[in-house]
């Protein structure tokens, strides 16, 4: 009896174990913002969500229109972005998932 109790303790703990959910993927809107080239002082795309400024590792071409509103899914990097020639904010990174015009 131990035995099958200890099996199925171990299958319970290993299938739910390997799921990995979306839980840390956020859907908003969201504003995509052009500061400027970054070889002039500038910092590039950014993500405006709210009042809260975000810079995405990878922002397709076709989204780089400076006050797009966009519907966006994202994940934070737990990284920061400083502007290279600046020393303004830093910026969280951000991995988008899913991007479309508003």
């Amino acid at each position: 009896m131990k035995a099958i109790t200890l099996i199925l303790a171990a299958f319970f703990l290993m299938s739910n174990g390997c799921k990995k959910g979306n839980s840390d993927v956020i859907k908003t809107e969201a504003i995509v913002k052009d500061l400027g080239s970054p070889a002039t002082d500038g910092c590039g795309w950014v993500i405006t969500v709210g009042d809260v400024t975000y810079k995405p590792i990878i922002l397709d071409d076709k989204y780089q229109n400076d006050l797009q509103a966009v519907i966006i899914e994202y994940e934070l990097t737990g990284e920061k972005y400083s502007c290279p020639f600046s020393s303004g904010p830093n910026y969280d990174k951000i991995r988008i998932k899913t991007i479309k015009a508003k």
